[in-house]
């Protein structure tokens, strides 16, 4: 509950951290590894973080979010050298064929879905390379697949607009 108002109040990342630690040391489960891993990359600890994701689906393969936190938070935010770039790109390109492999036999909760369709865009993976728009396509497919899992008991049957228009929504994390 610490940890939670922490967040909630927008404390401070370290401070954020420090409970988040605590709180996967009380109870080690993948969500909170998970969080633990998101609090430690607000506090500019990658590589703990990326630790911190990987121990998430250690306890736990079929947790999204920490899934795909694996793959899209990189360990380091300037590469080195083109090869840091390279090496970046291959892993981002496993992690989502990993993750479409798991999204196509087990969503799992309609609130893990969520929490992964909205966790992070995939920013660094756009900006790694310049022939972006197949693996742009194949992500989006991905996040579309959690999002109507996540909102599937919501549904409603579709019906066009009065007037004919198709009707638009935009789905997003950092809007």
């Amino acid at each position: 509950a610490l940890a939670q108002a922490l967040d909630a109040a927008g404390a401070d990342p370290a401070l954020r951290s420090t409970a988040r630690e605590r709180v996967a040391t009380l109870a080690p489960t993948a969500r909170h590894e998970c969080e633990l891993g998101l609090a430690l990359w607000h506090c500019n600890r990658f590589d703990h973080a990326n630790d911190a994701f990987r121990r998430a689906m250690q306890r736990d393969p079929a947790y999204l979010p920490a899934r795909l936190a694996a793959f899209q938070y990189p360990r380091d935010v300037v590469f080195a050298d083109s090869a840091a770039v390279d090496g970046f790109r291959m892993a981002w390109l496993e992690g989502l064929a990993a993750l479409e492999t798991q999204v196509a036999s087990d969503i799992g909760t309609p609130a893990d879905a969520l929490a992964a369709a909205t966790l992070c865009t995939n920013f660094t993976f756009h900006y790694s390379t310049d022939d972006v728009r197949p693996a742009q396509q194949r992500y989006a497919r991905v996040i579309e697949r959690l999002v109507r899992a996540s909102v599937a008991e919501h549904a409603v049957a579709e019906s066009p607009a009065a007037d004919g228009r198709a009707r638009v929504a935009v789905f997003s994390a950092h809007l």
